[in-house]
């Protein structure tokens, strides 16, 4: 019994030992061998996809520094399917300038204005949704 004991306390104070080794200055890890190599899988990115693609050259009337008037101002929040490429855009204050488009405020009532926005037509859910715009 007294050999189990003294077997345990060896075998202990060399652990103890050895989980110190990283700390102390100067000193590498104990590594234990392996035969066995494990090797990350390659990922790869998906095959890119264009889901939606639009210019906003059909938008020719004003300029950038004066531009055309709201086209979505009549209550409706749907962008008129002749003004681009793909049916399904909804805005509210996006107004024509020159081939680009202008984002301005818009007024929800007589004292409450909001900021533009301009939103795409919708994407099948199972596919990822990553937004470009040619500049």
């Amino acid at each position: 019994m007294k050999k189990l004991y003294i077997f345990a306390l060896a075998t202990a104070l060399g652990l103890s030992a050895n989980a110190a080794v990283p700390f102390q200055k100067g000193k590498a890890p104990v590594r234990a061998k392996s035969s066995v190599t494990v090797s990350a899988p390659v990922l790869r990115a998906p095959q890119t996809q264009v889901l939606i693609e639009e210019d906003f050259s059909r938008f020719t009337d004003g300029s950038i520094e004066s531009p055309a008037g709201d086209i979505t101002s009549n209550g409706k929040y749907q962008v008129p399917a002749e003004f681009t490429a793909q049916p399904g855009w909804t805005a509210r204050g996006l107004h024509p300038a020159g081939g680009c488009v202008v984002l301005k405020k818009w007024q929800l009532d007589e004292e409450e204005s909001r900021g533009g926005y301009l939103s795409t037509p919708p994407c099948p859910p199972q596919r990822h949704r990553n937004s470009h715009f040619p500049r």
